[in-house]
């Protein structure tokens, strides 16, 4: 054993006080004694009470000295060498995702994480510092590095997961940051292993120790990952477009398509029944009535699974005005033909902007680059040429040959394509003006990103679409029909959208805009011109935006999420040292690399407590 404060020893000097005050607390008494051969008793205690003889039998002293011993043994922090599972910091990321809130019987995968966690934190001591960080939608450091065990205890009490997918790549990139001075510094993840593909691409994992929880009986799952809402061609239907996934075993589902009435009355409208394989994906189609604003409810019924909140998708149906289109191209071949196949656009090409520049609802440029971007929202495609005075159409760099690296993939104009399997021959690393968000980055930078103006969202490609074999992939006329309608507004106004994703959304009047769900009180926005933007984390359900006068926008939200619907997609099972992801090996054998303390100075305190009880009880008892 050994002792981690020996300088508390010198607190032992303490008990030469006490036996001073032993001794100046002697008081005589006097006593009546019912017969004289009881005087040689009377003496005998007189004679006891010398001092250097009382000490000899007073238990009452001797219990109080041994306290005393006990708490400076304490006090000197004695502990025993052993492995220990944490480095001198330790970063604790905490999955908070959607899939963490499932449960088949018993505590849900997130309370058993935090169990997992709380394992973890019995071995905080003076020499570790740990700091948890809530992976959600947006990462928050819950505490910093610290050693006080009950602050971190308590604060990982108050967390809770979020019925979203979890940025984990950039609570990784936060923890990497509180550690990367450290020598012996480490980044542990406690997860159920259902991660998005950035984050299991992203290279983060290879230095993180991957904790994962152990039961794994709610695997059983089916959900809506996929939802779509558009007018039939001849507008006289709501068409519904739905893709279901299983994961951990076959399933029959019943897909229903339902109306919901302001007074609360249920209509049936179509359902579907099929039979989904564990692991796949099964699309259908559903028809509702064409009634603009209409509240639908898509929902799985029956499923008793372990995540209920992938089985509800509520829809509203949009409004149809028609929107004029501008394709400013010299080669308008490609992008024509999946232009017109976009429903309810009133299509205009030209090979140059004519001047006059006539009004239109949106601005597509293929080949050629605006010096001055037009009135309204824009759609570029060969951005980067070095004609331009718009700040997002100018070009850093040309790569050749660029591989994708990241894609944001659940935002409005992606969410319904595959874009990994892309090749480029060449591209422009674009710039990035301030409140650009990059939707496809390469190692050298984003050649695709999309910039809020007051005219509305800019959407710039730096590639031509002779330089990439994407107008060959199916992707092609979906990613166009999916940015047209997201620039126009026309499915921006009322749609659904996949929670935990940042929504900058269209507005038909520029002021001050509030949001509504339920009967929550209401919260600014904030708003930039015709644009206002919701964080990441939205509630399930229905949202309303309020603006000035009468203006308002209504859309709903849903998890659609496939990573968070695969419960069974694990990236392990168990404790695994660096690295954790792809290889296999003795976790203990890693883990006895770090020295630890096993501190006894609680049991010692317990151990002292009794001697003074026992003191007490002893003390009293004589007295009476």
């Amino acid at each position: 054993m050994n002792l981690a404060f020996p300088a508390a020893l010198a607190f032992a000097g303490l008990t030469v006080p006490l036996v001073l005050l032993y001794f100046l607390k002697l008081r005589r008494r006097r006593r009546r004694v019912p017969a004289n051969w009881l005087f040689a008793q009377v003496l005998q205690d007189h004679r006891a009470q010398a001092p250097w003889e009382r000490l000899r039998r007073h238990l009452l002293l001797l219990l109080q000295l041994l306290a005393l011993l006990l708490f400076v043994l304490a006090a000197a922090g004695p502990f025993l060498e052993q492995p220990s599972r944490l480095g001198e910091r330790t970063v604790v990321v905490l999955d908070g995702s959607a899939s963490m809130t499932a449960r088949a019987s018993g505590p849900s995968r997130f309370a058993r994480a935090q169990s997992r966690v709380r394992e973890l934190l019995r071995e905080v001591d003076g020499n570790h510092r740990v700091a948890l960080i809530l992976a959600g939608p947006q990462p928050r450091l819950v505490t910093p590095l610290s050693s006080d065990r009950g602050q971190l205890t308590a604060a990982l009490g108050t967390v809770a997961a979020a019925k979203a997918p979890a940025d984990l790549d950039a609570a990784l990139a936060l923890a990497a940051g509180l550690v990367a001075d450290s020598e012996d510094g480490e980044v542990v993840l406690v997860t159920d292993g259902c991660v998005d593909a950035v984050t299991a691409t992203s290279g983060r994992l290879d230095a993180t120790r991957i904790v994962t929880i152990d039961e794994v009986e709610d695997e059983t799952n089916v959900g809506i990952v996929a939802a779509a809402l558009r007018r039939s061609s001849d507008g006289s239907s709501s068409e519904v477009f739905a893709t279901v996934a299983a994961s951990g075993a076959d399933r029959r589902v019943t897909l229903v398509l339902e109306r919901r009435s302001d007074d609360g009355a249920v209509t049936e409208l179509d359902r579907d029944s099929f039979h989904v394989a564990a692991g796949s994906e099964r699309s259908r189609l559903l028809v509702g009535p064409p009634t603009p604003g209409l509240e639908l409810q898509l929902r799985l019924v029956d499923t008793d699974d372990a995540l209920p909140a992938d089985d509800v998708v509520d829809l509203l149906v949009p409004p149809s005005p028609r929107r004029r289109v501008l394709l400013v191209s010299p080669r308008p071949q490609l992008l024509q033909r999946a232009l017109r196949a976009v429903p309810e656009i009133e299509l205009m090409v030209v090979d140059s902007l004519p001047d006059p520049v006539p009004s239109a609802d949106l601005f597509v440029f293929d080949g050629v680059e605006p010096t001055v971007m037009p009135e309204g929202p824009g759609l570029v495609f060969g951005a980067g040429r070095g004609d331009s005075r718009v700040p997002a159409l100018q070009a850093i760099e040309r790569v050749q040959s660029p591989r994708l690296v990241r894609i944001k993939e659940r935002h409005p104009l992606l969410r319904h394509v595959d874009l990994r399997p892309v090749s480029f021959s060449s591209a422009r690393v674009l710039a990035l003006p301030p409140g650009t968000t990059g939707l496809l980055e390469t190692a050298s930078g984003a050649i695709a990103t999309v910039t809020p103006t007051a005219d509305g969202p800019l959407v710039v490609f730096g590639f031509d679409l002779t330089e990439t074999d994407l107008p060959l992939r199916v992707a092609f006329p979906v990613l166009v029909h999916d940015a047209v309608t997201w620039l126009v507004g026309r499915d921006d106004e009322q749609a659904v959208f996949p929670t935990g994703t940042d929504l900058d959304l269209r507005v038909t009047t520029a002021g001050e805009w509030t949001h509504q769900v339920g009967d929550a009180a209401p919260t600014a926005l904030t708003s930039s011109g015709l644009q206002v933007r919701l964080p990441a984390g939205q509630e399930l359900g229905r949202h309303a935006l309020r603006g000035p006068g009468s203006a308002t926008r209504d859309f709903t939200v849903a998890l659609l999420s496939p990573f968070e619907s695969d419960l069974a997609g694990r990236l392990n099972t168990t404790d695994e040292p660096v690295p954790s992801t792809v290889t296999s090996g003795d976790a203990d054998a890693n883990e006895a690399r770090r020295p630890g303390r096993l501190f006894l100075w609680l049991p010692l305190v317990l151990l002292a407590l009794v001697v003074l009880g026992a003191e007490w009880v002893l003390h009293h008892r004589g007295e009476g």
